[in-house]
């Protein structure tokens, strides 16, 4: 390293590395604007065609559980975990004495 100003053969010996020779000049064949359009404009032709039983999708099932499920589970988490604090406290107090 030092202080100064590179010389110009010092300059183009740090300008032919490989970054440099592949980002030297700029290439963009479209833009994402058009990347989006295109996109758009081949959703909408898909939703045109008539659905035939082949590609029409299986039905999801709920992912989300009711209240009630989620009140059962957390009854049977609290009860578990009041059980094991008591069996753990059981255990380590007969082992202490």
């Amino acid at each position: 390293s030092r202080i100064g100003p590179a010389s110009d053969t010092e300059r183009d010996a740090a300008g032919d590395t490989a970054l440099l020779r592949r980002y030297r000049d700029a290439y963009d064949p479209h833009s994402a604007h058009e990347e989006i359009q295109q996109r758009l404009q081949q959703a909408a032709r898909q939703s045109a065609e008539p659905e035939t039983t082949a590609k029409r999708a299986p039905a999801r099932t709920r992912s989300r559980e009711s209240a009630g499920e989620a009140f059962i589970k957390s009854v049977a988490r609290s009860l578990g975990s009041s059980l094991g604090r008591k069996l753990m406290r059981g255990l380590l107090g007969s082992l202490l004495k």
